[in-house]
Formats: structure tokens, C-alpha cells, sequence
């Protein structure tokens, strides 16, 4: 036979590669030719085991940068490849794939392809919701036959986890055609042309599913096989061929003996990276078992020296399990919505949406949809709801939605549609909650990614980094998005949201938070009152601050928040971001009692005793100093490399630090007494906020800590009334004294950082934005002479009239203002201004 060999080069800074191709046909190996030019690396070759084809499926772009629109295509030669060599043969790209919509679905990452017995090709690929943004995934399935493309599988679930780079919910396909070898359905058939489509799943839409991931935060992955008996027309329900739970699990030991000694329970099961024989006799793979799920060549995780398995299915014998797929309905449906909004309308608009119900199997699909109506006023309707049936192989069902406000009053409410159906793979019925906000101003929820502290310094790129959101994390899960060290390439130091519950309440209460599960659209979120605000002209100039600012509120729009984030430029402050929040009641005649505010942190800095002896035993340990009112955790720099005793010699610590003070903090493990599994409940979460008291360092020596501050409990809310908040947010690689002096020059800082005091204090006494006039002599003079009452910036702590900050208003402070005001005199050079103006 002959061989074939594909490779590539980069020509334009990673953005778009050469195809090469070579051939060897027993006699000598000739080329290379360039087939084409590939956004991706994600190429893979196909030779028809029954004639002469060669075909070569890759994805092209509208334009040579990843950022186009991506799309499927493929290359066939009928010399086997003999004429792209001699350059005979046309290197000619045949579509497969039409997507235009650049905020769309697009083909992106993975594909497979092969011939079938009948010189038919196969090739399937994944379709994400948002190219390079999104996880949801659906994998699709074209054939030269019948060139339609239908769908195989679809992933669509929150990922509140990462799966790896590289990596969808659907991820590393690979194909195979069956031989004919066994007898099906009853031995009416043979598997002759089926086809067999195997792939890596990352997550799924159940709670064990969704536990499965690494304490480090990566979903270890499982090997799932579908396959089709119509050529890829129709497809049993896929099959889990692994099942190796493996939920909060550690790396494994690295060994260097054979064979290796059985898992230990507590060791990452992560299947992936597998291929199937292309000829299905009996059906054989191999897959590499990752010990430490995500991988590694991009700092995912750690080195292990995984296994690789292989694991045989046999075949040969009629009905062989998994060789011969069930003629059973496969249900799939899907709800569009905008991936960056909620369902939302104006009191006199409605929100309309698509319900696509699929039936992806080779037997009647049927049964009832039902819809669970909003309360009040507001309806939500699916026009030709009830009875259904879609038999094998037939058009996609699709139904209109409509959620119409009906004049109702501003508010969230809440239905639901529910599919029941008759495939027996998964429980009856399908189920799409909707919640549907009425607000005649509404705004989508927002993030920006790219503020930093310092930027420009001594290591010229800044030291933090922290992502913004404009409905409540103030750190997130994103691997870039949590607090993190932008010029060590260190991974999050923690991620984080803000906590709100209010009464009358009890265990069973709703806590408002945006964490794991809950940090997509959902009851217990916030929902922002206003555009997301950014300001980084201050960034790279080393001095001010580089800003952003966004108003929510609670989803049942009691508590407003109005929350500020100043990032400071000055190389020598730029290892701490602050967060300022403040707290009333958004609707004035609802009475705020019992409140209980405060922060959830997953404190991310990795323990040395990932890595064994190199560390000198160091772990991840928390700290904390309740003068400073000061809690942080201590752990290796990872910088995502082979761990060496340089890169471990630096020791991360990341901190937060409540200027105002707070009720109580516990810093502990992932266990039940800190974070139950599965995440931590409503009622646990009240529980801490209205019962922590002092700072509590439940363990000193944990993989993974957890921390909750309760900055408020039992408090209430007057109409007009605020309550305000700073938080600063820590870093520091050098020791636990150079951590709390950068937490006081943190706070010293505070009240003068940035332009925070709401006065312009120089020489402006009165605060009425002219320097040194009559009023603000007069002012002066009352306070140094008259007995009256300074004036208190709320943000400064020193008196606006004591111009020349010496600690008191008296007759040099009343000199200094007539100098100004009536002599001529210019403001000193040397003038410290009390507000850092």
C-alpha cells in the first residue's frame, strides 16, 4: 500500500500554516507538494481502501487569520496523490460547509475522516456555538453520498470547569467503517459500512458529571462511541465506554517502574487522546489515561508518565455489544438565546426564540411538549405545543417561542418547557428553565479582560491582573479572568463573588452569587443595572489609575450595588487592585432587613506538594493578621512548567485585605465543613455569613482552600442610606512581612489613590471646585477660630481645611488660604495636599 504523510509550517506568527504533503509507493518516498494553507492544525488524511481516492479534509477561513469565519473542506485526489506530486492533478477545495455569521456557530478544532467500503467519504467535524469561544459543542457528519450533514452528538452544558487547551465538550474525533464481519439486528444485517465515531466528552448535564474534574479545576475526559447503521444518516444514543469518575481527584505519581501498580482512588482518570481502527472487526482502541487531567504543554496541569491503554471491543458474533448500534430514539433539543444576554423584554415587548427538537436515532422519536406558564401577567407560549413524533432520519423539528411581558409590572419571572419523550438513554422529560426579565432598561451582561496594575514597570508588562464583570464576580473561574500575576504567567490566584442574602430568612434561604455552576444566567446571580465602564488611559504611565465601574442588583431587585475597581500605575504600587463596593436598597419602598453581605474566594495559589521533595515540604497554607484585618494563602509559583527548584523557589501569596473591617473569615479545605461537595449550598453559605466571628484558619496544610468573609450580617438598609466597602486584593513573592507591607501601603494608600476623594482639596476648603476664595477663607477661619465643625471628606480622613496637613486647622492653615486668595501668592511647590490631589 502506499503511505501518505501530512505536516505543516507556520507562516504568519502562528495565525495560518502551509500543508505539505509527501507519498511513498514501496519504492521511494517523493515531494513534499503544498496542498493549501490552514488556520488550524487540525488536518487529517483519508485513503479509500477500495480504489485509488486520497482525500485530505482541513478547515479554511474567509480570510488568513484565526479570527475569520471557519469552515470545512477537503481535497481529493483519485491517483493517490500521485497526481499532486507530478502536479497533474488539480490541489482543488470542495466545501462542505457554509457558515457566515461571525458571532455564529463555525467549525472549529477537531475533525476525522475515511472511506467507506463503497468509496464513499466520511468526514465529521465539531461545530462550535462561537468559534474559540465558547464550549458547546456539537459534532456533525457529512458524507460524499449523501452530502447533507447531520448531527452525531451535541455538548451543551455550562462548563464551569476547564477541560484543557484544545479542548470543547466534545473534543478529538476519530472514525472507523465496519467490515462486514458481524451479523445485526437479529442477523437481518451486517455492520458492513457502518460507522463508528468515538470521542473524548469533558463534563455533562448531570451533578456526577459535572463533578469530575481535578482539584485543580480541569474535567478529566471519557471515551464515548456512537455509531450509525445509515451511513451517518441516523445515530444510536452514544455510549460511555469508560465511566471512570474520578470527581476532585490529584495527579498521579509520577513511576518509573513496569508494569504500573493498580490506580489509587484519589489518582485522575482522564481518558483522551484516543484512536479506533478505521476497519471495525472488532472495534479497537487506544487512548492515553491522563493522571493529571487538562495535560500539560500549555500549563493545563502537571507532568505524570500516563499510560496508554488499549481496550477491545469484540466483534464477529450477532448483536456484538456496541458493534451493532440499538434501533432506539436519540433526543436532542436545543433553545437558542444570546450566548452574552438573558431573556428579556420591555413592559410592552416579548422576547422570541427557537425550540429545536431533534430526533438523532433510527427509530421513531415521540411524546408531549408541555409548558409551565410565568405567574402573573406575562406569558410564555411554544406555538404547536403537545403531541409529536419525528421518525428516524427526518427533519428536525422546530417551534416558536414567545415570552410577551403584557404590560407587567418590572420583575423576574419564571416557567419552564418540558419535552417528554421515549428515548430510554436519558430520563424523561427534557427540561429548558426559562427566566425572562421585564425591564424597560436592560443590559446584557459584560466583562473586560485586559485591566492591570503597573503596567510598564521595572518587568514592563505590570504584576495583576484582574477580569471585570458587570453582574457580580469580581474574579472569575476563566483561567486570565481570576486575580492572577500577569508577568509571572502564574496561574489565578484566586477566583471570587460577592455574597448577598436578605431577610426574613432561615437555612433554606437564597444566597445571591455568581461562583462554579452559578456563574451563568441564573436565580442566583446579579443583574446589571448599567453598561460595564472601562477607563485605561491611565494604563502603561506609571502613575493614576486605570478604572472601571458597573451598577446591579440582586435578581429580585431589592439591594443595588454599585461596585469600582481602580487599578494603580505606579511601579512601586502595583501589587494590589482595590475594590470599592456600595450597597442600598434598588427599590426604595422595599424594606432591606437582616442583611447579610459578604465574599466567597477559591483561593488557586498551587501547593508545592504537587510536586513532591523539590518543594522542601512547603504547601499551600493560609495566613492572617486581624490588625490588618488581612487573610491570604501561600503556594508555589507553577508558571505552567516542569518543576524545577527555580521555578518552585518562589513562593506566591495572594491576599485580601477589608480596610473597613469585618465580621468574621474561615479559610479551609474543600471538605464538608468549608465547601460541601458539589458546591456550597444556600443554607451553609447564610449559615457562615451570619455566624463567622474573628478569622478562623480551619487548616494549615490543604491542596485546596476555600475562604468566606462576612463583611455585614443582621444589618438593614434605610431608604437613602449606603453602605460602603473597599476590598484590596493582594499579591506577593517574597515573604509573609513584605505581603503585610504591601496590604499597609495598601491601605495608607486607599484614601488618596487614584483621585478617590470626592473633594479637590487644594485650597479648597469649602469644596466647591474654586481654589482659595472669600467662602474658603471664611470656611477656615470658622474651623481654626470659631468652634465650627470641619468637614469631613467621606472618602479622606483628614480635614479639608487643614491645607497644609499638619494634623490641625489653626492660623497657619488661615494664612496660607489669604496668601492665595488675596496676595497673589502661588501654591507652594512643596504643598502636600491632604487629599493627594
Amino acid at each position: 500500500r502506499t503511505s501518505h504523510v501530512l505536516a505543516h509550517s507556520n507562516i504568519n506568527d502562528c495565525l495560518t500554516d502551509l500543508l505539505w504533503y509527501w507519498r511513498y509507493d514501496s519504492v521511494a518516498w517523493t515531494g513534499p507538494v503544498v496542498l493549501d494553507s490552514t488556520p488550524q492544525i487540525s488536518y487529517v488524511i483519508a485513503d479509500d481502501p477500495t480504489g485509488d481516492k486520497l482525500a485530505v479534509a482541513v478547515h479554511v477561513s474567509n480570510w488568513v487569520s484565526m479570527n475569520g469565519i471557519n469552515n470545512v473542506a477537503y481535497l481529493e485526489s483519485t491517483s493517490d496523490g500521485a497526481g499532486w506530486i507530478a502536479g497533474s492533478e488539480p490541489k482543488t477545495k470542495n466545501a462542505i460547509t457554509n457558515y457566515a455569521n461571525s458571532i455564529g456557530p463555525q467549525a472549529w478544532l477537531h475533525l476525522a475522516a475515511c472511506y467507506d467500503r463503497d468509496g464513499a467519504l466520511h468526514i465529521a467535524f465539531d461545530e462550535q456555538l462561537l468559534a474559540n469561544e465558547s464550549a458547546t459543542t456539537a459534532i456533525r457528519h457529512w458524507n460524499s453520498q449523501r452530502q447533507t450533514i447531520r448531527m452525531v452528538a451535541i455538548g451543551d452544558w455550562d462548563m464551569p470547569f476547564l477541560s484543557g487547551v484544545w479542548n470543547l465538550n466534545l473534543a478529538k474525533l476519530t472514525m472507523g467503517i465496519g467490515d462486514g464481519g458481524t451479523f445485526c439486528q437479529g442477523g437481518a444485517e451486517t455492520n458492513e459500512n457502518y460507522v463508528y465515531l468515538l470521542y473524548t466528552r469533558f463534563g455533562g448535564p448531570t451533578q456526577a458529571e459535572q463533578d469530575d474534574h481535578s482539584l485543580e479545576g480541569r474535567y478529566n475526559g471519557e471515551l464515548y462511541l456512537s455509531a450509525s447503521n445509515s451511513g451517518g444518516n441516523t445515530w444510536a444514543s452514544p455510549v460511555n465506554l469508560t465511566n471512570t469518575k474520578t470527581p476532585n481527584c490529584n495527579p498521579g505519581v509520577v513511576i518509573d517502574t513496569f508494569p504500573l501498580p493498580p490506580y489509587l482512588d484519589s489518582v485522575c482518570r482522564s481518558e483522551h487522546w484516543a484512536t479506533i481502527g478505521m476497519v471495525v472487526s472488532d472495534i479497537d482502541i487506544f487512548f492515553i489515561s491522563d493522571l493529571d487531567a487538562g495535560g500539560i504543554p500549555q500549563g493545563e496541569g502537571t507532568w505524570q508518565l500516563n499510560p496508554v491503554h488499549y481496550l477491545r471491543i469484540p466483534g464477529g458474533t450477532t448483536d456484538a455489544l456496541h458493534v451493532c448500534p440499538l434501533i432506539t430514539p436519540n433526543l436532542e433539543a436545543t433553545l437558542s438565546s444570546d450566548i452574552d444576554c438573558e431573556y428579556n423584554a420591555t413592559q410592552l415587548g416579548q422576547n422570541v426564540e427557537t425550540l429545536t427538537i431533534m430526533n438523532l436515532g433510527n427509530a421513531d422519536l415521540n411524546g408531549t411538549i408541555t409548558v409551565t406558564d410565568f405567574p402573573g401577567t406575562p406569558t410564555l407560549t411554544v406555538a404547536g405545543a403537545g403531541p409529536y413524533t419525528i421518525p428516524g432520519g427526518a427533519p428536525d423539528l422546530i417551534k416558536t417561542v414567545t415570552m410577551a411581558s403584557n404590560s407587567a409590572p418590572e420583575g423576574l419571572y419564571t416557567g419552564q418547557i418540558a419535552i417528554n419523550h421515549n428515548d430510554a438513554s436519558e430520563a424523561s422529560p427534557r427540561v429548558f428553565p426559562i427566566e425572562f426579565f421585564v425591564f424597560n432598561q436592560f443590559f446584557c451582561p459584560q466583562s473586560f479582560p485586559s485591566p492591570r496594575t503597573g503596567v510598564g514597570g521595572p518587568n514592563g508588562l505590570g504584576s495583576l491582573f484582574l477580569e471585570v464583570q458587570s453582574n457580580g464576580s469580581f474574579a472569575s473561574q476563566n483561567p486570565e479572568g481570576g486575580l492572577w500575576r500577569y508577568a509571572d504567567s502564574s496561574s489565578s490566584i484566586f477566583d471570587a463573588t460577592l455574597l448577598i442574602a436578605h431577610g426574613p430568612q432561615d437555612t433554606d434561604t437564597t444566597v445571591f452569587l455568581r461562583f462554579y455552576s452559578r456563574a451563568t444566567n441564573g436565580q442566583y446571580g446579579f443583574r446589571a443595572l448599567s453598561d460595564l465602564i472601562v477607563d485605561v488611559t491611565a494604563q502603561g504611565t506609571g502613575a493614576g489609575c486605570a478604572t472601571a465601574s458597573s451598577r446591579m442588583c440582586t435578581k429580585d431587585s431589592v439591594v443595588g450595588i454599585t461596585v469600582e475597581w481602580y487599578y494603580p500605575q505606579s511601579y512601586s504600587e502595583d501589587e494590589f487592585i482595590v475594590a470599592r463596593y456600595k450597597f442600598y436598597r434598588h427599590d426604595p419602598l422595599i424594606p432591606v432587613t437582616a442583611l447579610a453581605i459578604g465574599i466567597l474566594a477559591d483561593l488557586d495559589v498551587l501547593p508545592a506538594s504537587r510536586y513532591g521533595t523539590i518543594q522542601n515540604g512547603m504547601t499551600n497554607k493560609p495566613g492572617s493578621d486581624g490588625s490588618r484585618n488581612l487573610v491570604w494563602v501561600r503556594g508555589v509559583d507553577t508558571a505552567g512548567h516542569f518543576p524545577t527548584g527555580q521555578n518552585t523557589a518562589t513562593r506566591f501569596r495572594g491576599g485580601i485585605v477589608v480596610p473597613d473591617g469585618f465580621e468574621g473569615a474561615i479559610v479551609g479545605n474543600a471538605g464538608t465543613d468549608i465547601q460541601p461537595g458539589g458546591g456550597p449550598t444556600d443554607g451553609f453559605l447564610y449559615y457562615q455569613l451570619q455566624n463567622l466571628a474573628g478569622i478562623d484558619l480551619y487548616s494549615v496544610s490543604d491542596t485546596d482552600l476555600y475562604l468566606t468573609i462576612a463583611l455585614a450580617k443582621d444589618r438593614s438598609i434605610a431608604a437613602g442610606e449606603t453602605l460602603s466597602y473597599s476590598i484590596i486584593l493582594l499579591s506577593d513573592t517574597i515573604s509573609e512581612a513584605s505581603l503585610k507591607a504591601t496590604a499597609d501601603a495598601a491601605i495608607a494608600a486607599l484614601p488618596y489613590l487614584c483621585g478617590l476623594c470626592s473633594c479637590p482639596c487644594k485650597y479648597d476648603p469649602q469644596c466647591d471646585g474654586v481654589y482659595s476664595n472669600i467662602q474658603d477663607v471664611v470656611k477656615t477661619i470658622d474651623v481654626a477660630f470659631r468652634g465650627t465643625a470641619t468637614t469631613l471628606d467621606q472618602d479622606c480622613p483628614i480635614e479639608r481645611t487643614d491645607v497644609d496637613a499638619t494634623g490641625i486647622t489653626n492660623v497657619a492653615d488661615v494664612v496660607k488660604v489669604v496668601n492665595v486668595a488675596f496676595r497673589g501668592q502661588t501654591v507652594a511647590a512643596n504643598y502636600v495636599d491632604p487629599c493627594g490631589a
